[in-house]
């Protein structure tokens, strides 16, 4: 069985299809607070209950297009877009934390990271972005 899968705050864009369901059981399937745009289908689900894609900005602000009247990413049947976000999701700063929460030292040093390493940059959260 698989466990709940959230999607929370990416910005998932260029792709044929920005998110693919694949999977019948869908009640632990959350994405929010996304940024989903430029994509031929923002999410397709091919099951036949419904997926929770509520709050997600779809670069548009009249929501997705697709089984959606709206003019931004297409969304496919059984998907729940509404309410949607009516402008771009824009991200908060974060503290950068390393294990049990301990606020983390030297990521000036740390592989992948800008040089130098601006607190102000976002660190992850773009998970599926070009």
């Amino acid at each position: 069985t698989m466990g709940d899968v959230t999607i929370l705050s990416n910005g998932i864009s260029d792709f044929n299809t920005g998110i693919l369901v694949e999977i019948v059981a869908t009640s632990g399937i959350s994405i929010h607070g996304n940024s989903i745009v430029g994509n031929t289908c923002g999410v397709n689900y091919l099951g036949s209950d419904v997926v929770d894609a509520t709050n997600n900005w779809w670069g548009a602000a009249d929501g997705p297009s697709g089984v959606g009247s709206g003019s931004g990413d297409a969304v496919s049947a059984n998907v729940d877009y509404d309410p949607w976000l009516t402008a771009p999701w824009v991200p908060t700063k974060a503290d950068i934390l390393k294990d049990n929460g301990v606020p983390g030292k030297g990521l000036d040093k740390a592989p992948g990271l800008q040089k130098p390493f601006n607190p102000n940059s976002q660190a992850g959260n773009n998970a599926g972005k070009k």
